[in-house]
C-alpha cells in the first residue's frame, strides 16, 4: 500500500501528486533495458496492472478521470519508447468492469498499444471467460474483438496481490487451442516448472498459429 493505505483508496492522490516521479521511473527502467538489450530491441512492455483502480469511487478525494489515465498511459508509453522505439506496449485489463469496451477503447484509440494483458492470476485457461470470479464476465474473444484483433497475453499471477500459480491448465493442448482461437497469443508465468521450456517447445509445434504479433503491433 501507499504509506500504509490501499492503492484503491490513496492511489489516485499518489499518481496526481507524483506523476513526474512515476514517469522518471519508467524512463529509468526503459533506459536500463536499452543498455542491456540494445536500443533496437523490441520487448513487449506490460504497463501498470489495473489502471481502473485509480478511477474508482473508493479513492479518497475522488477517482481520476478516464481521460487523465489515458493521457498518463500515453505519457508512460512515450517514455518507454524514447529509449526503446520498437517496444510494443501492453495494456492491463480489469475483467470485473461491466463495460469493457467503454473502458478499453479510449486507451486503444489514443495510445500505441500492441497487446492487452491480464495480471494477478486466476485466469481460466479452460473457459471462454477470463476469470470465473463472481461478476467477472469478460471473455478472451471479447477482449480481442474490442482490441481490433490485437493479441491477448494471459498470466498466472506475479506474487504481489496475486499468488504464484502452477499454470498447469495452460499446458493443456485442448485449452490452448481454444484460447488461441479466442485471440490469446502468450502466457506470462512468474514461476514455471523446471521443464517448462521443453514442455512449451513440444506444444508449440502442435498448436495453430496465433495472431501475427508484428502485423497487430499498432505502432
Amino acid at each position: 500500500g501507499i504509506g500504509g493505505g490501499s492503492l484503491c483508496e490513496r492511489g489516485a492522490s499518489f499518481v496526481r501528486h507524483r506523476q513526474g516521479e512515476i514517469l522518471e521511473l519508467y524512463s529509468h527502467y526503459a533506459n536500463a533495458t536499452a543498455e542491456r538489450l540494445g536500443a533496437d530491441a523490441s520487448p513487449v512492455w506490460l504497463v501498470e496492472p489495473d489502471l481502473a483502480q485509480y478511477a474508482s469511487a473508493t479513492q479518497r478525494g475522488g477517482g481520476m478521470q478516464q481521460s487523465e489515465l489515458v493521457a498518463l498511459f500515453c505519457r508512460i508509453g512515450a517514455r518507454v519508447r524514447e529509449a526503446l522505439p520498437r517496444a510494443r506496449l501492453s495494456l492491463d485489463v480489469s475483467p470485473w468492469l461491466p463495460d469493457q469496451e467503454g473502458w478499453l477503447s479510449p486507451f486503444l484509440d489514443a495510445c500505441p498499444i500492441a497487446f492487452l494483458h491480464t495480471s494477478g492470476g486466476r485466469t481460466a485457461a479452460h473457459s471462454t471467460r477470463v476469470r470465473l470470479d463472481p461478476h467477472n464476465f469478460a471473455t478472451w474473444r471479447g477482449l480481442s474483438r474490442i482490441a481490433g484483433g490485437r493479441g491477448v497475453i494471459a498470466d498466472t499471477g506475479y506474487g504481489v496481490g496475486g499468488a504464484h500459480e502452477p499454470g498447469t491448465d495452460w499446458l493443456n493442448e485442448t485449452n490452448l487451442r481454444a484460447r488461441v482461437a479466442d485471440g490469446v497469443v502468450a502466457l506470462s508465468h512468474a514461476s514455471p516448472p523446471a521443464d517448462w521450456a521443453e514442455r512449451v517447445r513440444r506444444l508449440r509445434v502442435r498448436l495453430p498459429r496465433t495472431v501475427d504479433c508484428l502485423e497487430t503491433s499498432h505502432s
